[in-house]
C-alpha cells in the first residue's frame, strides 16, 4: 500500500490523534500570535469574499497591509499566516512567486533601527551617572 492514499476513510482515532498533534506545531511561546495572524487574514478574505488562497491574493492582502507595516513584520506576518495555512489546511504557500518579489522588493532600502547589544546595555548600567539615569537603570 502506498503511503499517501486518498481514496480511502483513515480510522477516526488516526484522525483524531493527528488533529491533536497539528495543535503543537506551532511554536508553542507564539501560538496566539499565529492565531491572531492567520484569523486577521481569514476575516479579511471573508470580508472581500475570497474563498480560496492564491499568489494574487496574498498579493493585495500584504499590498494593503505595506502601508502600514515596516518589511520586516510583513514578512512575519506571512510567515505566520503559511505556518498556519499549512498546518490547518495542508496549503503550502511558500512558493508564490510574485508574493516572495514582492516581500523582497519591499525590503529594499529599508534599514532597520539599531538595537542595543549586550555589551551596550552593560556599559551603560556601570558607567551612566547614578542620580541621572536611576530610573533607566532600574527599568533596564
Amino acid at each position: 500500500m502506498d503511503s499517501v492514499e486518498h481514496n480511502f476513510k483513515m480510522p477516526e482515532n488516526i484522525n483524531q490523534q493527528a488533529a491533536e498533534v497539528r495543535a503543537e506545531l506551532l511554536p508553542k511561546k507564539f501560538r496566539d500570535r499565529y492565531k491572531k495572524e492567520y484569523r486577521l487574514f481569514y476575516e479579511w478574505r471573508k470580508q472581500k469574499n475570497v474563498k480560496f488562497v492564491s499568489d494574487d491574493v496574498f498579493l493585495v492582502y500584504l499590498s494593503e497591509k505595506a502601508k502600514l507595516l515596516k518589511p520586516s513584520t510583513l514578512w512575519s506576518r506571512f510567515s505566520m499566516i503559511k505556518s498556519c495555512l499549512s498546518i490547518k489546511k495542508n496549503l503550502i504557500i511558500s512558493k508564490f512567486p510574485q508574493t516572495i518579489v514582492f516581500l523582497k522588493r519591499q525590503g529594499v532600502g529599508y534599514v532597520p533601527k539599531k538595537v542595543l547589544t549586550a555589551e551596550q546595555v552593560t556599559k551603560f548600567i556601570c558607567e551612566a551617572s547614578g542620580e541621572k539615569w536611576v530610573l533607566t537603570k532600574v527599568y533596564v
